[in-house]
C-alpha cells in the first residue's frame, strides 16, 4: 500500500473552488451530485440529483448485454447512446436517445443569448462576424464583434483619420475630436484658442495640469496619455505611455505588456500581486488563496452573472476569459476570479501542483478521476465509491468493482468520495486506428514572411521548417500511430513520414508534424504533450533543417494528403488547392469547422490568425 496524505476538500480556496465547480454545488448534503459514485449505493446520479436507480448497473459495454445499449461508465448505467457515432446513419445522440436529423447548435440570433456578442450563422453555429476593423467593409466598423455601418463621417481609428477634418485626435468611441474647448482642458501653461492648445508647454506636477488628451502627469514633468494598462481601458495597453490595441488577444506567445502574463499560450492576463489581506489589494480585487500557502490579489466578481451552471465565464473575468468562483455560503454575488481551468491530466499523471502566482495552477484531471495529495506530490487517482468496497466497510480501504475490475483498493477521502490506488489501475491499451477515427485537420504549405511565419515558434522562420500538417483523434480511444504514414498521393504516393515506436494519441487530441528545425526544443519528438501547442505531440520529419527534399515538401499549388495504418490502408485524406482552399496566401488551409468542415483559409475563420497548430482555429485546446 502506498503512504499518502488524505485529500481534504475545503469550501474556501482555489482547489476547493475547483471541486465546487466541477464536483456539485457545495460542501454538504447527499442530495446534489456530479456522478454516481457521489450517491448512496442503490442510487444513480441523474439530472446532477442521486434518484433511485431502476435501471441496468454496467461498467462496460458487455454488461448491457447486447449492441443496442452502450455503458454510461462515469455513472454505471446502460444507456441508448454517449455520442452520434453510437446511433444508425443519419440520427445525433440527444439526451442519451438518438434522434433524427441535424442537431444545430442555434436556429436565430437569441440562441445564442447565453454568448454574449455572438450571432447565428448560416451553418447553424454561434459565431463572431469580426474581431479587427479590418473584418468588415469600409464602410462599416466593428462593434461588439459584428460589422455595422459607421454612425457618422467623423468615424476613426487613428489620429491620423482626423486629418481631413482639422480635428486633432480620435477618441476611444472612435470619433475625431478638437483638443480643447477651453484653457481648462489644457493646462500645463497652454491656452485653447480655436480650439487647440497653445502657447509654451510648461510641464505638469499633478494629473490636473494636464489636458484631457494627455490626462496622466509622468514623473519626467510631462503630460501622458498613459502610466498604466488601467488607464487606457477597452482592452487597449499602455506602451511608451501611449495606449494601443491589442492585436490579437487570444494569442500571447510572442509575449504580453509589462505587469501581465501569458496564461497558457491564449491570454496576457494581470501578473497577481501578493497579498496577506484585501487592504493590500486595489478595490475591485480581493485577496484569495491560490493554493501551497500562497495568497495573491484576484478580481473580484458576481457568481450570479455567469454564463450558466456549468460555464463560470464571466464579463468580470478578464473579458469573459476566466472562470468566477462563489467565495461566500452568506452572499451569492461575492466571488472572485480565476484562470480557467482544463480537466487535461490523465491517470497517473501529476496535478495540481503548479499554484505559483504568475502561474496559477491549472493541472487538473480528467473527468472520473481525483487529485490525490502522496508522499511526492500529487497524481490523478481514479474515483471509486467506498460504500462498494468488498469488506461492507466504507472507512476503510479494500477491493471495490471499479478499481480494476474488483482487483484494486479503493480508499476513501475525508470529504466524500473514494480513490482507487493507481499501482492496481492501467489505463487502457492504445489501438491502431481505423478509416474515420483520425482527421487531416490543417495543413500550411506557405508559411509568411518575416517572424509571422515562425509557425514551429523556434524563432526563425524557415520555408521548410515551418511546413506542418496538424491531425487530430476523433475517436473516444486510444490510437496507437506506431508505423502510420503520412503520405502524398499526387507526388507519387511518397511518404513523408512514419511515426515512431511509442506514438500514442489521446482522444479528441492533436499531433502537429512539422518540416524541421526546433532543434533546442526539449518537448519535440518525444512523445509527450507540448505546451506551446495546446498540449499536442509534436514532431520533426527531419532532426535539423528540412529542405525541398527531405522535409514536408508540402506544394503550395495543392496536393491531396493522406494517412496509412501499418498494412498501407488508407484511413484520412485530405486535399487543398482548389480556389476557396489555396495554397499560396502566406497561411495555412484548415477544415471549418474543425475536423468536419470542409477546407478553408485559416483567416477567413472566426480568429483572423494565419495558422493555429496543434490547437482549435480560434486558438483554444482541443
Amino acid at each position: 500500500m502506498p503512504r499518502m496524505m488524505w485529500f481534504r476538500i475545503k469550501c474556501v480556496g482555489w482547489m476547493g473552488l475547483l471541486v465546487l465547480s466541477l464536483f456539485g454545488p457545495g460542501c454538504s448534503g447527499s442530495q446534489p451530485c456530479s456522478i454516481t459514485n457521489d450517491c448512496p449505493q442503490g442510487q444513480t446520479c441523474l439530472n446532477r440529483q442521486c434518484q433511485e436507480s431502476k435501471d441496468t448497473a454496467c461498467l462496460s459495454n458487455d454488461d448491457c448485454g447486447g449492441e443496442t445499449l452502450v455503458c454510461d461508465r462515469p455513472n454505471q448505467r446502460c444507456v441508448v447512446c454517449l455520442q452520434d457515432s453510437d446511433c444508425s446513419d443519419g440520427k445525433t445522440c440527444q439526451a442519451q436517445t438518438c434522434q433524427e436529423g441535424f442537431r444545430p447548435e442555434c436556429q436565430a440570433d437569441k440562441d445564442c443569448a447565453n454568448q454574449p456578442q455572438r450571432f447565428c450563422s448560416g451553418n447553424g453555429k454561434c459565431e463572431w462576424e469580426c474581431l479587427l476593423p479590418s473584418d468588415c467593409k469600409a464602410t462599416e466598423m466593428c462593434s461588439s464583434h459584428r460589422c455595422v455601418k459607421k454612425a457618422n463621417n467623423n468615424f476613426c481609428v487613428t489620429d491620423a483619420d482626423c486629418a481631413e477634418q482639422a480635428k486633432t485626435f480620435c477618441s476611444t468611441a472612435g470619433n475625431c475630436e478638437w483638443s480643447c474647448r477651453s484653457n481648462t482642458d489644457c493646462g500645463n501653461g497652454q491656452t485653447c484658442e480655436t480650439n487647440q492648445c497653445k502657447g509654451e508647454v510648461q510641464g505638469c506636477k499633478a494629473d490636473n495640469d494636464c489636458p484631457s488628451t494627455q490626462p496622466k502627469c509622468a514623473t519626467s514633468g510631462q503630460c501622458v496619455a498613459c502610466l498604466t494598462n488601467a488607464d487606457c481601458g477597452n482592452g487597449q495597453t499602455c506602451e511608451g505611455n501611449q495606449c494601443k490595441s491589442v492585436t490579437n488577444p487570444n494569442d500571447c506567445s510572442q509575449g504580453c505588456p509589462q505587469g501581465q502574463f501569458c496564461f497558457l499560450q491564449k491570454r496576457c492576463i494581470k501578473t497577481p500581486t501578493a497579498c496577506t489581506d484585501n487592504d493590500d489589494c486595489t478595490d475591485n480585487d480581493i485577496c484569495m488563496d491560490l493554493g501551497n500557502s500562497q495568497t495573491a490579489c484576484l478580481p473580484a466578481c458576481d457568481p450570479t452573472q455567469n454564463k450558466s451552471d456549468s460555464d463560470l465565464t464571466n464579463t468580470s473575468c478578464w473579458s469573459d476569459f476566466g472562470w468566477c468562483y462563489s467565495i461566500s455560503d452568506e452572499d451569492p454575488k461575492q466571488g472572485a476570479c480565476y484562470p480557467p481551468q482544463a480537466n487535461t491530466q490523465a491517470l497517473g499523471q501529476a496535478c495540481g501542483n503548479d499554484s505559483l502566482l504568475d502561474k496559477p495552477s491549472y493541472h487538473l484531471c480528467q473527468t472520473g478521476l481525483r487529485c490525490i495529495e502522496e508522499q511526492n506530490g500529487k497524481t490523478c487517482w481514479r474515483e471509486c465509491d467506498p460504500n462498494k468496497n468488498v469488506g461492507g466497510d466504507p472507512a476503510q480501504a479494500d477491493k471495490n468493482p471499479a478499481c480494476s475490475g474488483g482487483q484494486g483498493l479503493c480508499y476513501p477521502l475525508e470529504g466524500g468520495g473514494g480513490a482507487c490506488e493507481p499501482t492496481s489501475t492501467q489505463p487502457p491499451k492504445a489501438s491502431p486506428p481505423a478509416a474515420g477515427e483520425l482527421t487531416i485537420n490543417e495543413v500550411l504549405a506557405d508559411p509568411p514572411s518575416g517572424q509571422d511565419g515562425d509557425a514551429n515558434k523556434d524563432q526563425t522562420r524557415h520555408s521548410y521548417n515551418d511546413e506542418f500538417v496538424e491531425i487530430v483523434n476523433v475517436s473516444t480511444k486510444a490510437l496507437q500511430l506506431d508505423g502510420v504514414t503520412l503520405g502524398d498521393s499526387t507526388g507519387g504516393g511518397t511518404v513523408r513520414y512514419t511515426f515512431p515506436q511509442g506514438s500514442v494519441l489521446q482522444p479528441q487530441k492533436a499531433v502537429v508534424v512539422f518540416g524541421g528545425g526546433m532543434t533546442q526544443d526539449v518537448n519535440v519528438n518525444t512523445g509527450k504533450p507540448h505546451p506551446s501547442f495546446g498540449g499536442a505531440l509534436v514532431y520533426t520529419v527531419v532532426q535539423g533543417n528540412a529542405s525541398s527534399t527531405n522535409g514536408l515538401n508540402l506544394a503550395n499549388s495543392g496536393r491531396t494528403l493522406q494517412l496509412k495504418d501499418t498494412q498501407g490502408k488508407e484511413i484520412a485524406t485530405f486535399t487543398y488547392g482548389d480556389n476557396s482552399c489555396l495554397g499560396n496566401k502566406d497561411q495555412s488551409v484548415t477544415r471549418s469547422p474543425d475536423n468536419t468542415g470542409t477546407c478553408a483559409l485559416h483567416k477567413d475563420t472566426a480568429s483572423g490568425a494565419a495558422f493555429s497548430p496543434g490547437t482549435k482555429t480560434d486558438g483554444t485546446a482541443f
